[in-house]
């Protein structure tokens, strides 16, 4: 359960400034930022999950 706890934390402070830089240079609308934002720590926290129980 460690994986659960610590892949959206992974997800929020890692992926996510990425995730705004990317979209920042690209010029796309400030909600598809936050939207993809959102599923960073969800994604790594499945990810970590899986990766967790074997």
């Amino acid at each position: 359960m460690k994986g659960l706890i610590f892949g959206p934390r992974g997800g929020l402070f890692f992926d996510s400034q990425l995730i705004m830089i990317n979209r920042g240079k690209g010029q796309r609308p400030f909600q598809l930022a936050l939207i993809d934002r959102g599923d960073a720590p969800i994604g790594c926290a499945i990810t970590a999950l899986i990766l967790t129980l074997f």
